[in-house]
């Protein structure tokens, strides 16, 4: 999921962290940068206790969502990590599904309710990715001039006539959804719901997503978030 990631985000993504990095090198010192993400056993509470990470200039999260429970405590303990003026990166994209069509049907409506149940007894609010700016914005120590990007993946190559690029990552996107969507299955077993009706419900879910014709997407949201100064 990083290269589909990377390839939608495109230049505007990389361009905004050459550009803070470069900054920082104009000020005769070299960067450090603390690249976080799609680590389960991340430990921010032990990293903002030692002195030599303390220090970042740019900190980049990656697809944490699902894997870090009460995700804002994470970003208040990541700011303590950076230094005045230093940049916070996070992209994160949602677990479920919309329709540029429309209302989705039965089985992905049922996919989004178990994952956001089976996830909310574990403190991980799934819905928090449309909600980043607001997020980051309300801890108090960065820029109140938060910047965000959000892009729909799709799900299939739908939007050919729009954009290559979004057909392309369509078109990779639809061989790793089942990947992805497997990979929440031991949350919602533990929750307890049956492997049979779990089965079922990503069976139906990926007929609609995976179709030639579908026209399902992902959401993607990417936001630059600078810490105040002292």
């Amino acid at each position: 999921m990083n290269t589909i990631h990377s390839s939608v985000l495109g230049p505007r993504h990389s361009d905004t962290i050459a550009k803070h990095l470069g900054r920082v090198h104009a000020e005769g010192r070299r960067s450090k940068v603390l690249d976080v993400g799609t680590v389960s056993s991340f430990d921010h509470s032990s990293m903002t206790q030692d002195r030599q990470c303390r220090r970042a200039d740019l900190i980049h999260v990656k697809s944490l969502l699902l894997d870090v429970p009460h995700y804002t405590q994470m970003v208040e303990r990541l700011a303590v990590i950076l230094r005045p003026g230093g940049m916070l990166v996070v992209v994160e994209s949602e677990p479920t599904y919309l329709s540029a069509a429309g209302e989705v049907n039965y089985s992905l409506r049922q996919w989004a309710a178990c994952v956001r149940e089976a996830y909310a007894a574990s403190y991980v609010d799934v819905s928090l990715p449309s909600r980043l700016v607001a997020t980051i914005a309300g801890s108090g120590v960065f820029s109140s001039q938060v910047h965000s990007d959000e892009i729909g993946i799709p799900t299939a190559s739908f939007m050919r006539g729009n954009s290559r690029t979004l057909a392309t990552a369509g078109r990779m996107h639809s061989q790793v959804i089942a990947a992805n969507m497997r990979t929440i299955v031991p949350v919602l077993l533990d929750h307890g719901y049956g492997q049979a009706e779990v089965e079922t419900m990503i069976d139906g879910c990926l007929g609609d997503l995976c179709s030639a014709e579908s026209r399902h997407y992902q959401r993607l949201f990417a936001v630059y978030a600078t810490k105040m100064s002292l």
